[in-house]
């Protein structure tokens, strides 16, 4: 990535924001970030030198965000480390292959004798 500027200590935060600059400078503001659970709860739980919380408010209810774009969390190993920043909303698209599906059984091996119900649910989709 091109920086303009240093940053000082640079830590993961400063790194989703240099990313949302350089969707900027390509004329595609970015509208979302895509990060590991893992990595998503590391920025959560970065702490100041007194010892409160940056981002986090353990007692809100709000849904993740960060520099004012909405965060998705995912648990795809590929990610882990890693994080994608970009213009979701103008240059991604999803595909739904197949309606979401669910399946309620009592008959699986024993769960009727154990009075247990196993559920399925199920959908295919893509992201391009």
């Amino acid at each position: 990535m091109l920086l303009l500027f240093e940053v000082e200590q640079q830590n993961g935060i400063d790194d989703l924001r240099l990313a949302m600059l350089q969707a900027q400078l390509a004329r595609f503001p970015a509208s979302g970030h895509v990060l590991h659970f893992i990595d998503w709860a590391k920025i959560e739980l970065t702490k100041d030198t007194l010892g409160r919380y940056i981002l986090a408010n353990p007692a809100a209810l709000t849904g993740p965000t960060l520099w004012g774009l909405p965060v998705v969390a995912t648990e795809a190993p590929a990610f882990q480390g890693k994080f994608l920043t970009g213009a979701f909303n103008a240059a991604a698209q999803l595909f739904d292959r197949e309606d979401a599906n669910v399946v309620i059984s009592t008959e699986n091996a024993d769960d009727f004798e154990k009075n247990m119900i196993s559920i399925r649910c199920e959908e295919r989709l893509a992201l391009q």
